[in-house]
């Protein structure tokens, strides 16, 4: 039987990533290409950060989540084919 650390735990293993993810990091954890990930940090559609003189986007594991959380996908975009599943 699952003790509840296993039952409360987020799905793909995400509570061993560190709090603070890079590009990669993100981009294996969202199952997306790294430069999809650059693109959207760029574009202001996952929350990233740089740090002053630098050039490489560091990007908070929380707020991820709730970047994740926060666009749910509707019927609509089922609809339009965006989040169509794939048979």
């Amino acid at each position: 039987m699952p003790d509840d650390r296993e039952r409360t735990s987020t799905p793909g293993g995400a509570d061993d990533l560190p709090p603070i993810l890079d590009a990669a990091q993100v981009a294996d954890l969202l199952g997306m290409n790294v430069q999809m990930v650059r693109k959207y940090a760029r574009e202001g559609r996952l929350p990233a950060y740089k740090l002053p003189g630098g050039r490489t986007f560091k990007f908070f594991r929380d707020e991820i989540f709730e970047a994740i959380r926060a666009n749910p996908v509707t019927a609509d975009d089922v609809e339009e084919g965006e989040a169509a599943p794939r048979s």
